[in-house]
C-alpha cells in the first residue's frame, strides 16, 4: 500500500493512507474492515487548553492485542503545525506518518495556532501488524480523536504612565524646543516598548493633539515641543491600551521662563553705572539718547556760531532745523 507523507515521499507502509499521507474516513481498511478495540491509541503531551503560539512535544503510543513490535501510524491535526526529528517519522504542516514498520512508539512537535484560532482536533490512526508480511485479519487497527480548546487570553493588566520635561536648562524657556517625555511600565514596572503614546496640550478652547510617538526599549516616548511665551502649560500624555495592558494617561504642568528673565538670572540685573554687568536692553537706548543730546549740542553750536559771524540768530524752530541739515554752514558777512 503506498502513502505520501504530507505529499513530500512515496514508501510502503503497514497501514492505509491516501496519497496526502491522510488515512480515510474508512480507516486502515486493508489490514481489517473495522477498527479493533483491543489496540490502544495514547498521545502524551496533548493538552486539553493550549496556549497560542506555544510548542507541545506529543508521544504517540500504539498497543494491543498483536504480538510483536511493528505497527505504523497517520495523523492529522485541524489547526497548528507539525513537526519532528525523529527519523522514523515524517512530518510537514498539518500532518505526519511514519518512515519505518519496526516501532510502535512516535514523537512529534505539535506548534498551536495563533490567538482567536479556537478549538483544535488531532485525528490518530494506529496500526499493529505481525510482520509475516501479508495484510489479513491477523492485523488491528485503530484510531482516537483528541480536542483541544484555546486558553481564553488574559484580561489586560494595569499600566502606569509618567509625563516629565526635558530641557538644556533648568527649566524649559519660551521661544526655545523642550522635550515632552512619557514613560510607560506595565504592572511589574518593566518598560513597555513600541506602544503609542499621544500628547496633546490643555488649551483655552479645550484639548489640542500636539503629536504622537512610540515608546523606546525602555519604555520612554518623547516629542520635542516649544511654547511661545512665557508662563505654566498643561501637556496630557495618553496610552490607549492593548491585549495585555490596560490605558492609562498622565497630566504635568510646565512652567515656561522668560528669556530676559533667565538672561538676568545667569548675568545679574542691568545696572546703569559704568562698572556694571552688559545691559542688551538699556544700551540700545542710552546710545539712542545720547545722539539725540549730541544732535543738539551740535545744533546749538550752529547757532552760536551764527551769532559770531553777525548772521541773524535763528527764528524759532523751523529755522533751527534748517540750520542744522544746511549742506553748508553759517555764511561770512560780505562773503557770497
Amino acid at each position: 500500500m503506498g502513502l505520501i507523507g504530507a505529499g513530500l515521499l512515496a514508501f510502503v507502509v503497514p497501514i492505509n493512507g491516501s496519497d496526502t499521507g491522510v488515512v480515510p474516513p474508512e480507516g486502515c481498511t486493508c489490514h481489517s474492515e473495522l477498527p479493533s478495540t483491543a489496540v490502544v491509541v495514547s498521545v502524551d503531551g496533548w493538552p486539553a487548553v493550549y496556549t497560542p503560539g506555544e510548542a507541545y512535544p506529543l508521544t504517540i503510543t500504539a498497543a494491543g492485542d498483536v504480538a510483536g513490535a511493528f505497527g505504523g501510524f497517520s495523523t492529522e491535526v485541524s489547526k497548528g503545525s507539525l513537526s519532528s526529528t525523529e527519523p522514523a517519522v515524517l512530518a510537514s504542516g498539518r500532518f505526519a506518518t511514519h518512515t519505518s514498520d519496526e516501532q510502535r512508539v512516535w514523537s512529534l512537535l505539535w506548534t498551536a495556532p495563533p490567538e482567536d484560532s479556537g478549538g483544535v482536533t488531532l485525528v490518530v490512526y494506529v496500526n499493529l501488524v505481525d510482520g509475516d508480511g501479508s495484510e489479513n485479519a491477523a492485523d488491528h487497527w485503530n484510531l482516537a480523536t483528541f480536542a483541544a480548546i484555546e486558553k481564553a487570553p488574559e484580561p489586560p493588566k494595569p499600566s502606569h504612565l509618567n509625563l516629565s520635561f526635558e530641557s538644556e536648562g533648568e527649566a524649559p524657556v519660551a521661544g526655545r524646543n523642550f522635550t515632552l517625555a512619557a514613560t510607560l511600565r506595565n504592572f511589574t514596572d518593566a518598560p513597555i516598548p513600541n506602544a503609542t503614546v499621544a500628547f496633546s496640550q490643555h488649551v483655552a478652547f479645550g484639548v489640542l493633539r500636539i503629536g504622537e510617538t512610540r515608546t523606546d526599549a525602555n519604555g520612554t516616548a518623547r516629542l520635542n515641543f516649544t511654547v511661545v511665551s512665557a508662563g505654566d502649560f498643561m501637556f496630557l500624555a495618553a496610552y490607549g491600551g492593548s491585549s495585555k495592558n490596560e490605558s492609562s494617561s498622565a497630566i504635568a504642568t510646565v512652567e515656561a521662563q522668560d528669556p530676559y528673565r533667565v538672561f538676568e538670572r545667569y548675568y545679574g540685573r542691568p545696572s546703569t553705572s559704568a562698572s556694571g554687568p552688559f545691559d542688551p536692553v538699556r544700551l540700545p537706548l542710552a546710545l539712542i539718547v545720547g545722539g539725540v543730546w549730541l544732535t543738539f549740542a551740535f545744533a546749538m553750536r550752529q547757532v552760536l556760531g551764527a551769532r559770531k559771524l553777525g548772521q541773524p540768530s535763528a527764528d524759532g524752530l523751523r529755522d533751527l532745523v534748517k540750520l542744522v541739515f544746511s549742506r553748508s554752514g553759517p555764511k561770512e558777512k560780505g562773503k557770497t
